[in-house]
């Protein structure tokens, strides 16, 4: 990850998340301080809650916990079969937040993963959104915000893929050349039906279609 893309995503996150100075317990009951990040280990024994943590070792914290989200949102983005940068840097958003096995095994959203994966896209959208009962889910409850603009990202997915769907120009001509070959020979088909075979091969080679079918030449002499 180089400065540029660093300075991208700290900036995300930290209008997220915020930065507390000092250690609080969050949504979950976990001492939290700098941008979001959970105080772990030796972490928990060194400060308290309501204890000031130095600017450096926050930012330390940031540094270390940004890397994390964006190494597993790659990989994660690869599995999904997804090279678009937007998309990782929201990836990068839901693993800071939900952790990087959020749609693993017993993470919050395994179906959405999955859907993800195979590309069904609407249906990522619905479990994010909503629980086992149709109710809205934990994480929309707590942070609704966050939840939107991962479904903001999910559906410009959605609209990429509609889009490759398309045909190319070059497809649509060489539909409506089919098209118009289909046509025309039915029309040769019903207005000249002994001399079909005969006119099928000379507008195979290009002759136009106003080419009269051949009539015998009259051979009777007049009196």
């Amino acid at each position: 990850m180089n400065e540029e893309l660093y300075k991208l995503l700290y900036d995300k996150l930290e209008s997220e998340e915020g930065n507390k100075s000092k250690v609080y317990k969050d949504s979950q009951g976990h001492l939290t301080a700098g941008i979001g990040h959970k105080l772990v280990g030796d972490e928990l024994i060194k400060w308290g809650e309501g204890d000031e943590v130095p600017e450096a070792q926050r930012k330390a914290w940031a540094e270390k916990d940004i890397q994390t989200a964006y190494d597993a949102s790659t990989k994660q983005a690869q599995e999904m079969n997804i090279d678009s940068e937007s998309f990782i840097n929201d990836l990068v958003s839901v693993n800071y937040q939900l952790g990087t096995s959020w749609g693993k095994g017993e993470g919050k959203f395994p179906k959405a993963y999955e859907a993800l994966v195979e590309g069904r896209y609407d249906d990522a959208i619905k479990e994010i959104n909503t629980n086992s009962k149709g109710e809205p889910s934990a994480w929309k409850n707590q942070t609704p915000d966050r939840v939107k603009n991962f479904e903001s990202g999910i559906q410009t997915l959605n609209l990429k893929s509609i889009k490759d769907m398309e045909p190319t120009e070059e497809e649509i001509q060489i539909q409506n050349h089919k098209r118009a070959l289909s046509y025309d020979f039915g029309i040769t088909k019903r207005d000249t039906p002994q001399g079909f075979n005969t006119f099928l091969i000379t507008k195979s080679f290009g002759l136009p279609f106003n080419i009269k079918k051949n009539e015998p030449e009259n051979t009777t002499e007049e009196e």
